[in-house]
């Protein structure tokens, strides 16, 4: 997907919102990579992780690295942090300040008010010798935004730890996402490849 909307031999990438590294894991057999996310924690991890990468800790809306990529990529509905529709104009304009000229931007979005479903529960767990995770999840709504409660049972031979964790993402139209994105003289395509029906957002300068 990403050669047939290259201009050029692609080199360098840039994962805003990279969390512990996973995407990174695949990136960087193709691309000279680097890694960004606002939680310190997460940073750390991704940094073990892949100590040949830099890694860098920053808030999507205003980070200054001082450079420009080939490619820049947000997965995994990361943009949805942003909340409101103003600063996801704010940190989609910080992205394309860090995108070379015949660079490519791809953005997977978070869910859709219309698609975002209301009283859903999840249940993912993990069962290994010496770790069991059970993390149940909620999801609420108010007005455009999605509230997602989260509550983790985490067992190790040292003994057990019970964790709650709240996240709030903007819930946008893809109307929104098209006018936001496509701001700065900048095409772009909206590509529904995943199953979930979200897809991705790839966009260059015209």
């Amino acid at each position: 997907l990403i050669k047939s909307y290259q201009k050029h031999n692609f080199k360098t990438l840039l994962d805003v919102a990279c969390g512990t590294g996973g995407h990174l894991n695949w990136l960087k057999k193709h691309y000279a990579c680097e890694g960004m996310d606002i939680n310190p924690d997460l940073v750390s991890i991704a940094r073990a992780k892949h100590p040949e990468l830099i890694i860098h800790q920053g808030d999507m809306l205003n980070f200054e690295l001082g450079k420009s990529y080939d490619l820049i990529t947000c997965f995994f509905g990361s943009i949805g942090h942003v909340k409101t529709f103003a600063s996801l104009q704010q940190s989609l304009g910080n992205f394309k300040r860090h995108l070379n000229r015949s660079g490519l931007l791809i953005i997977e979005p978070w869910h859709t008010p219309e698609q975002f479903k209301v009283g859903r529960t999840d249940l993912q767990t993990v069962c290994e010798p010496d770790l069991k995770i059970a993390r149940c999840c909620s999801s609420q709504k108010e007005r455009n935004m999605s509230i997602l409660e989260m509550h983790h049972l985490i067992c190790t031979p040292s003994g057990t730890d019970y964790l709650v964790d709240n996240l709030e993402l903007g819930l946008f139209t893809e109307e929104e996402y098209m006018t936001a994105i496509s701001e700065d003289g900048f095409t772009v395509v909206h590509e529904k490849i995943r199953p979930n029906g979200n897809g991705v957002y790839l966009a260059f300068r015209r």
